[in-house]
């Protein structure tokens, strides 16, 4: 059971970005959730308006600037970089599977 726990965990973890805090906490988000809040964020900022107030903008306003930094970065194309095949050049064909 604690195997099966802990593997769940891993997997949970996968698919989070933490956001550490200056107070020495740590928030949880779907990286989803992120990448939709980091675009309404720069849509935002682009139309000249406030950010929007949310759980996670919250959370960025309060985090550590090294975690800031980290956690903008998906808003620079980050977010997909640990989707990416290993040794696959950016504009290379993928192998057709359809058949």
């Amino acid at each position: 059971m604690k195997s099966k726990l802990r593997r769940l965990e891993r997997k949970a973890q996968q698919d989070a970005v933490f956001v550490r805090q200056r107070d020495g906490t740590v928030k949880a988000f779907d990286r989803m959730l992120v990448q939709a809040e980091l675009f309404l964020l720069l849509c935002d900022r682009h139309l000249g308006k406030e950010p929007h107030a949310s759980e996670f903008m919250a959370a960025l306003e309060g985090a550590t600037p090294e975690s800031r930094r980290e956690v903008m970065a998906y808003a620079q194309g980050k977010f997909y970089d640990d989707l990416n095949e290993p040794g696959l050049e950016p504009g290379e064909p993928v192998e057709d599977l359809s058949e």
